[in-house]
């Protein structure tokens, strides 16, 4: 059975490679004081004691202050040569829980984003961490915990979205990810409390052993494991295996991968021959710098994944066709038909959603999220939805959602992927841009391969209907324009509307790369020896409860909060922008044809 792909944790200050290039993270908070038996080195013994297997590779730890943790192949490995096996009783894993005070508490966490019938597996995790945290060395997961971040001496703790200063949040300049990590900051603090904080202060409900549980408590609980979970496609459970978790990630050259078998034991294969030193890689997936930061606190330079997503309005984009026409305000109105098709690409409703009135203004989105509480909490990137760019809208199965938004995106082309703008987008921009003379031209018939039916056309049903002979899937193609000028005055459309998305970001890039440098170079001074401070368990591993650091040290976690806030929203103007270049490169070839 093979894994849905949930990656674990990159480990802070670890080398990720993406292509040719490798990207470290900066360093967070480290120890000036000596270590206390670093817990790595008892870990393998620990897991072949338990019945685990660890063949041909070790895990290596380097670093006085700073940890860097790896794991390396010790002599030359074969492919699909098993070389790591994590027994079930050595995971940590919600459904593995048999205390009758914590199975009443985990059913009442949050319902997820994706199946409104089912507690959010992220707060799962969690709770089921801090349950093995409270027992102590009684915990049979002991050593493992002993080896988290914010536990483990020199480890970093995590820096994901939901854990950013509220003071740096603004700092993103990009509302779907301002939006998100605001739901699961609104989403943290009600379940603490409604529920948890409530429990804990009665002692016949309390599961952790009478221990009180403060709220950031649980939210590093919540970005420990939502970093460090694997997904079973087969159970839909999540799982965090000792000893995997901290293999190093490689999007494009990993070397092996992760499967469970019937027992419930993870293994992990190589994939290819692995030479003698060689770091073990997993591929963590397919996200974009969004859910990087969401889920793991880091981003990508020059992701190949990355968009630029918003919200479709139709009104901004009939105000957009009217200034790229220089037609007067209000002159731009959409014909019955072309509204029929804009609803079979799902970007308007129906007729509730009127936008023949084009009488608004085009203005700059905000930057800032509202901060109306959502109905449901969303915590992990949803495969291909979230991808497409519906992260960010209400979720989905609630009473109180409203009409889920459209969300459209433009992307930097690559060798692989050249079409800088979102199918959806195009078709729809295509569409629009046929008026006047044009709209008599159009011709509606049956035509075998189209999306479907756009209803009522001159009277009469048709299931089938094309543009100029187009399909609604031909009209998103960037190869097939309509037609040379007409394509021209669409290239104007995108044109404008990259100009308005980039002019509604608070910062422009040259100004965000000089902010960048200098904190970076304040990062350094920060991370400097006399400047390091005391992050994980110094006092042993019986105190591992009392050790883990959940307090904020002022100005070193701001500035390490906004070097990720800054890096994020760099890379994603830096998309846009290219794809404005991409934009901009195909009108003027267009222009030069005439």
């Amino acid at each position: 059975m093979k894994l849905r792909g949930w990656p674990c944790q990159l480990q802070p200050g670890r080398r990720v490679a993406h292509g040719s290039k490798l990207y470290r993270r900066p360093q967070n908070l480290t120890c000036k004081s000596s270590y206390f038996a670093i817990p790595e080195n008892q870990l393998e013994d620990w897991l072949s004691s338990k019945g685990g297997l660890i063949s041909g590779v070790q895990l290596q730890v380097t670093g006085s202050s700073v940890k860097q943790r790896s794991v390396i192949a010790m002599e030359p490995l074969e492919q699909g040569r098993l070389l790591i096996s994590v027994p079930l009783h050595c995971q940590l894993r919600y459904d593995n829980i048999e205390d009758p005070l914590l199975l009443d508490l985990l059913e009442k966490v949050p319902r997820g984003s994706k199946n409104t019938t089912t507690g959010a597996w992220s707060f799962k995790q969690a709770l089921s961490l801090l349950w093995h945290l409270s027992r102590g060395t009684t915990s049979p997961l002991h050593p493992y915990l002993a080896t988290l971040p914010g536990l483990s001496p020199g480890t970093s703790q995590p820096r994901q979205g939901m854990l950013l200063g509220d003071d740096v949040v603004h700092e993103l300049q990009y509302t779907p990810l301002i939006e998100d990590v605001l739901n699961q900051k609104y989403w943290w603090e009600r379940f603490y409390s409604d529920e948890l904080e409530p429990c804990i202060q009665d002692t016949a409900r309390n599961p952790f052993a009478g221990k009180l549980v403060s709220l950031q408590l649980l939210g590093w609980a919540l970005s420990v494991t939502k970093s460090r979970s694997f997904g079973l496609s087969k159970s839909g459970v999540h799982t965090m295996p000792a000893y995997i978790d901290m293999i190093d990630h490689d999007a494009d050259g990993c070397n092996c991968e992760v499967s469970s078998d019937d027992s419930g034991s993870l293994n992990l294969i190589a994939t290819r021959q692995i030479e003698k030193g060689s770091p073990l890689r997993l591929k963590y997936g397919v996200h974009d710098n969004r859910n990087l930061v969401l889920s793991y606190g880091f981003v990508v330079p020059s992701n190949p994944e990355e968009k630029f997503e918003f919200e479709f309005d139709p009104k901004i984009m009939l105000d957009l066709c009217d200034q790229a026409t220089l037609q007067s305000g209000g002159s731009f109105l959409l014909a019955p038909w072309q509204e029929e098709l804009l609803q079979q690409l799902k970007l308007i409703s129906g007729p509730s959603q009127q936008v023949s009135d084009c009488s608004s203004t085009t203005s700059s989105k905000s930057s800032t999220a509202s901060t109306a509480p959502p109905s449901q909490p969303h915590w992990q990137p949803q495969p291909s939805e979230q991808q497409a760019g519906s992260s960010s809208t209400a979720v989905a199965g609630t009473a109180n959602s409203a009409v889920k938004a459209s969300y459209v995106y433009f992307k930097a082309p690559n060798k692989e992927k050249q079409q800088p703008v979102d199918p959806r987008l195009l078709a729809a921009v295509r569409i629009m841009m046929l008026h006047g003379s044009d709209q008599e031209q159009v011709a509606h018939k049956d035509t075998v391969g189209t999306v479907g039916a756009v209803g009522a056309v001159a009277g009469r049903t048709q299931n089938m209907a094309t543009v100029y002979g187009l399909t609604l899937e031909q009209l998103g193609d960037w190869e097939v324009p309509v037609g040379r000028q007409h394509e021209i005055g669409v290239l104007r459309v995108l044109v404008l509307l990259c100009t308005a998305l980039y002019q509604s970001m608070g910062s422009t890039i040259q100004k965000d790369k000089s902010y960048f440098m200098e904190l970076e170079s304040e990062v350094q001074g920060l991370l400097a020896p006399e400047g390091l401070v005391h992050l994980g368990c110094l006092g042993g591993p019986a105190d591992l409860w009392d050790s883990v650091r959940t307090e904020r040290l002022g100005r070193q976690d701001m500035v390490l909060d906004t070097l990720l806030a800054v890096s994020f929203r760099l890379g994603i103007k830096t998309c846009l922008e290219r794809a404005l270049k991409a934009i901009v490169q195909r009108r003027k070839e267009l222009l030069d044809l005439l």
